[in-house]
């Protein structure tokens, strides 16, 4: 028990981190801000560069196709969960 709860403490720590500072992620958009394409789980898992979030543990609640702030749910463990900000910028071309 005390090993889970030492666990559980340092994702919490992880989490907290991750809803303090927003993922910034530059894509190929078009002239209102649209997204040839999408922000996929992937891509945010990929920007997050934090061992041991895959993107099986990110849930986005509707597809990313636009520029702007977006929100995205990282499940670390059953009982820790951070809703973490999403910046999706065009990139410049």
């Amino acid at each position: 028990m005390p090993q889970e709860k030492s666990e559980t403490a340092k994702l919490s720590n992880i989490a907290a981190k991750l809803v303090a500072t927003p993922i910034t992620i530059k894509v190929k958009a078009g002239a209102e801000g649209r997204l040839f394409g999408s922000v996929t789980v992937s891509d945010i898992a990929e920007a997050i560069h934090v061992p041991g979030v895959d993107k099986r543990k990110i849930i986005l609640s509707t597809p990313i196709k636009q520029t702007g702030r977006h929100t995205a749910n990282i499940r670390l463990h059953p009982d820790v969960t951070a809703d973490v900000t999403i910046d999706v910028r065009a990139a410049k071309k």
